[in-house]
């Protein structure tokens, strides 16, 4: 059977038999067939490789956990809707449309989404609006606010009755959401103030800064005035977070280092080393005994909050929006347009069938057609098992600086025993195909490299011999 391959762009590829197009079966025109997830496919399509749960049909830009642990709502920037997620299927549905414009990814690190009222409104923070929305009626809790410009602070208080917006005019304005009422708002200097935290009781709102001048304020929100802050006069990178039992602070320090302040003893300072880049999240589990931070290296370090040891640090796929906690042992991202699960004891990514988690970009199919090599934008090459459309190999290339990630080239030998793949923007890897593992759902580095052929100049396309024994490249 001749076969049509098609490459979508949410990450996961699908077959079509060629004659499937022309006059589908009436078997596939009855109901649709499934994957492997039980999801269904395309009209025509007889496989996916990979899957469409967690997947959103946009970029995620922003992301929250519901109350009971059990679903995600989220938002795009394809389009103005909530998307609801369910933990355990990965199903996907658009809930409601609000309307909001939605940052371009790496933008919207300030927005805010969060649930309100027992779990029945939601709390969205734009780029310079405020909506409360009821989930019941879908319908707006309040009339919207508008801030005067782009809104640059932003936080919620732990009991989720009050939210911080600014600056405007030299202020800090603090809405109460169940009204959208304006409350008194703090006035002071907030230039050069990157992020917002509330203390876990509520009372106080912290401003960190990225040099000895702004350094850390606090200021008590009941009478709005300046309050000395738990840090003195040291400097963070901008992100910082109070633990819910009220015992830490921390953040990120410039130095790159990591601070964690001992509220209940004397806000004692513990310097921690950090991972060597600098920091753009941090945050405590929900039972206060992990305090992760996520780098600029796309790495998530966790610490515990006893020992102050590093538990585990691993790598993960470029996210634009902030992680969260799913629970006290889980981390939620969001990768491109599907959400991923972290095991924060291993630092596995937890259910990873998803397949890629970027755009694909390339596909190729071996000559015999037991294999296919496809390739995302984020760098990543993996190779399926076409009759099972299992996961057997998988790899990634190491980010170029100054230079646009994009999909690597792959092409199989005419003897489907080898792949060829674009390692860097100067270099091919061939890679032993012939005798990889049945399945590989972890995924990592499975597959043997035979050599590695390096050019002068970056190489635009490559192809093998008929015989397969030479490799040619172009510059």
């Amino acid at each position: 059977m001749r076969l049509l391959l098609i490459s979508a762009f949410l990450g996961c590829c699908t077959f079509v038999p060629a004659n499937a197009l022309q006059s589908p079966d009436a078997e596939t025109t009855k109901a649709p067939r499934l994957d492997q997830s039980g999801n269904p496919l395309p009209e025509g399509a007889i496989g996916r490789f990979g899957s469409s749960r967690y997947r959103h049909p946009g970029l995620i830009s922003i992301f929250t956990v519901a109350p009971d642990r059990k679903s995600v709502i989220s938002c795009c920037n394809a389009d103005s809707n909530f998307y609801q997620c369910d933990i355990d299927s990965g199903v996907t549905e658009s809930i409601l449309q609000h309307g909001v414009r939605v940052p371009r990814p790496n933008r919207q690190r300030d927005q805010i989404l969060e649930y309100v009222a027992n779990g029945t409104q939601l709390l969205l923070l734009g780029e310079n609006r405020v909506q409360c929305w009821d989930l019941k009626t879908k319908t707006l809790a309040w009339p919207q606010y508008n801030a005067p410009g782009t809104v640059t602070l932003k936080a919620l208080s732990p009991d989720r009755k009050k939210v911080v917006v600014g600056p405007s005019a030299d202020k800090l304005r603090i809405l109460d959401v169940e009204t959208g009422s304006r409350l008194p708002e703090i006035p002071g200097e907030f230039s050069g103030m990157t992020s917002a935290a509330f203390s876990a009781d509520g009372k106080t709102i912290t401003l960190a800064g990225h040099t000895s001048r702004e350094g850390v304020k606090s200021w008590d929100v009941e009478s709005t005035k300046a309050v000395p802050s738990v840090t003195g006069p040291r400097v963070f990178a901008g992100a910082i977070a109070y633990s819910a039992d009220g015992k830490w602070f921390g953040g990120g320090m410039v130095d790159q280092s990591i601070a964690l302040y001992d509220l209940q003893e004397q806000n004692k300072l513990h310097s921690i080393a950090g991972s060597g880049a600098q920091y753009i999240w941090v945050g405590f589990s929900p039972d206060s005994k992990r305090f992760a931070v996520l780098d600029q290296k796309m790495q998530i370090s966790v610490y515990d909050t006893a020992t102050k040891a590093l538990s585990v640090r691993f790598s993960v796929p470029t996210t634009q929006t902030m992680p969260q906690f799913l629970n006290d042992n889980v981390l939620i991202c969001a990768s491109d347009n599907v959400l991923t699960q972290w095991d924060l004891a291993s630092g596995k990514q937890l259910r990873d069938d998803t397949g890629h988690l970027a755009s694909v970009g390339r596909v190729a199919i071996s000559p015999d057609q037991s294999l296919l090599a496809s390739s995302a934008v984020d760098g990543t090459v993996r190779v399926w098992d076409v009759a099972g459309f299992q996961p057997k190999l998988a790899t990634r290339r190491a980010a170029t600086p100054g230079i646009t990630a994009s999909a690597p080239q792959v092409l199989f030998s005419p003897d489907s025993k080898t792949l060829a793949w674009s390692k860097s923007i100067n270099a091919v890897e061939l890679l032993d195909v012939s005798k990889l593992p049945a399945t590989d759902k972890d995924g990592r580095d499975a597959g043997k490299a035979i050599r590695g052929l390096v050019g002068g100049q970056p190489i635009s396309h490559f192809s093998f011999s008929s015989d397969g024994k030479s490799l040619s490249a172009g510059y």
